[in-house]
Order: structure tokens, then C-alpha cells, then sequence
């Protein structure tokens, strides 16, 4: 306790002159009370169900605000040990029949130390460069190395590039979806405060509670 205690003790006696510290005080509570207020008005009014026609209307509307920084791509990566049959997942990696796809998640369930088989989701580039070996997939090779297998002595690599994008190009829809979501919803608790701080400021005017001094 005392040395919690002691801390403050010391700031206390070296307040500045010219700090007013009640004054900071009530700013720093009506600041908490009006924060509070104005979440509890959004958490009764504000509508928080996005459509997904809404987020692609923003999405057209505002693709400059969705710039790309880096590469990002959608991509498949099995990380297998030495023991792991080769002859089976050479027929099921290569494979583009629905029944072999699901045998090839089977396969990679009981065998890989990695799986990354959704060909829907997105990933930096950074992120998958660093699971396999240096150098292997880069800025400069993403476009033109699409698939390979390849070995580092401990673990065999089978990867594929299903597609990318560049960066400081358009971020595709299904990347930044959830980011537009929270754009729109950012602006519509903006517009909600706004719209409830005149309704209430002309409410209070009709009722002749504010006095307008000239």
C-alpha cells in the first residue's frame, strides 16, 4: 500500500502552479458521462445489421479507401513429414474432383503438419512466404510461380498459388468486406448522434428551456 501510496504523495506535491486539477477533473467527467450516454442511445436505436448489398454499394462506391499495401493471395500449402504416403497425394493434390477433395482433406487430417486448403480464403503474402522455405514465394515470383513441391530435409512442401492480387492494387470484395461493414456502421452511429443532438437541441427550443441571447 505504501509504496502505491508514495507515487502519488510526490505528484501531489509537485502539482504546477497553474494546473487546474478540479478543473480537469469535472471536464474529465462529463467527457465519461456523455461517452456513456451517447453508447447506451446507440446501443437502443442504432440498426447494426450490414447487407451484403449495402457493403459491395459502398465497396463500388469507395475503392480508392481500399488500396492494397501488399501482395495478398488465395493459396493451398500441404507440410508434410518423410513418412507421409507420396503416391496417393500426388493423385489427390492434382486432382479437381469434389470426391478427391474431400479425400484430400482426410489425407492431410492424418498426415500433414500444416493444411492450408480453403481456395476461397485470403492471406498476406508475408504470412504463407514464411511457411515455406526462404525465398520460395516473394513479391517479385508470386505472379509467375503458381505451384511447385519442393523438399527443406525435414518436411516435403506441396503449394499453389490459386490467385493474387498486388499491392497498390484494389483489395478484391471478400477481403475487405468486413472492413466496409465497420466503415458504414462507424457512419451510421455518427449519423445517429448527430440527428439525436438536434432533435433533442430543437425539443428543448420548442419547450423554451434555451435562451438564445443576441
Amino acid at each position: 500500500w505504501v509504496r502505491e501510496q508514495l507515487p502519488m504523495y510526490e505528484a501531489e506535491r509537485n502539482i504546477p502552479k497553474d494546473l487546474d486539477i478540479d478543473e480537469l477533473v469535472r471536464n474529465y467527467r462529463a467527457s465519461l458521462v456523455r461517452f456513456n450516454f451517447e453508447e447506451q442511445i446507440i446501443a437502443e436505436k442504432l440498426d447494426s445489421t450490414v447487407s451484403e448489398a449495402e457493403m459491395k454499394t459502398f465497396y463500388e462506391n469507395n475503392k480508392d479507401q481500399f488500396q492494397l499495401e501488399n501482395t495478398i493471395l488465395k493459396f493451398q500449402l500441404l507440410k508434410l513429414p518423410p513418412n507421409a504416403p507420396q503416391n496417393e497425394l500426388n493423385k489427390l493434390w492434382y486432382s479437381r474432383s469434389a470426391s478427391d477433395e474431400a479425400k484430400l482433406r482426410s489425407y492431410a487430417k492424418q498426415w500433414a503438419a500444416l493444411a492450408l486448403l480453403d481456395t476461397e480464403k485470403w492471406y498476406k503474402l508475408d504470412e504463407v512466404a514464411a511457411l515455406l522455405p526462404k525465398g520460395t514465394l516473394s513479391s517479385d515470383n508470386v505472379g509467375s510461380r503458381r505451384e511447385g513441391t519442393l523438399s527443406d530435409g525435414d518436411f516435403r512442401y506441396y503449394y499453389r498459388v490459386v490467385e493474387s492480387v498486388k499491392g497498390k492494387e484494389t483489395a478484391p470484395f471478400e477481403y475487405v468486406k468486413e472492413q466496409a461493414s465497420k466503415v458504414i456502421l462507424h457512419k451510421r452511429k455518427q449519423q445517429l448522434l448527430e440527428k439525436w443532438k438536434e432533435d433533442l437541441y430543437q425539443k428543448e427550443l420548442r419547450r423554451e428551456n434555451i435562451q438564445i441571447v443576441q
